[in-house]
Order: C-alpha cells, then structure tokens, then sequence
C-alpha cells in the first residue's frame, strides 16, 4: 500500500515538473515574441525588473501616469511609443539605467 502511494505520488511530481517546465518555455517564448516586436526596449528586462519589484501592469501604469494598464501593456508590445521622460520613470522605479532598458 505505502510503496503504491510513493509510486503515485512521485509520477504527480514529474508530472508538475514537466508542466512547470512547459510553462517557463512558453513564458520564455512570449518574452521573446515581445523583445521581436517591440520598438527598441529590452522587454526582458524590464519584465523582470517589475515581477522582481512585485508591480502589476496596473501599478506600472498608475506610476508612469495612465489610466489604465492597457496602456502600459500597448508600450511593452510596441504597439505605443515611450517617451524620454517616462523612460526615466521607469528607470528610476525598477532600478535599472536607461542604458540598459534601451539595449
């Protein structure tokens, strides 16, 4: 009985590993469609650099003056130009130098 639960519960294990895994790719592969897209920011970065703060599109947004974090969104895709002064905004908020977010 105890070795059929240990056999059970290692195959959920390897099955979460292989999910957790399948999910960094696809996460990996979006950052990377975004970096393709985008006009001249290092999405990477600046993508890591607001998780690792704890900030949500929504207080992105709220901290660079819009709206809504549509708008915020609409700059990471490239879809809206940044301005000069917000990048030094969001230079300032995530930690990292202009240099880097415009590599």
């Amino acid at each position: 009985m105890i070795s059929n639960i240990k056999l059970f519960l290692k195959k959920v294990l390897t099955s979460l590993i292989i999910l957790n895994i399948m999910g960094l790719t696809k996460l990996n592969k979006a950052v990377i469609n975004l970096k393709k897209q985008n006009r001249g920011l290092n999405v990477e970065e600046l993508e890591i650099a607001r998780r690792n703060k704890g900030y949500t599109y929504r207080d992105m947004a709220e901290l660079l003056g819009f709206k809504s974090s549509a708008s915020y969104y609409n700059i990471i895709i490239g879809k809206t130009p940044l301005k000069a002064e917000k990048i030094k905004i969001l230079a300032e908020t995530l930690g990292l130098s202009i240099k880097k977010i415009l590599e």
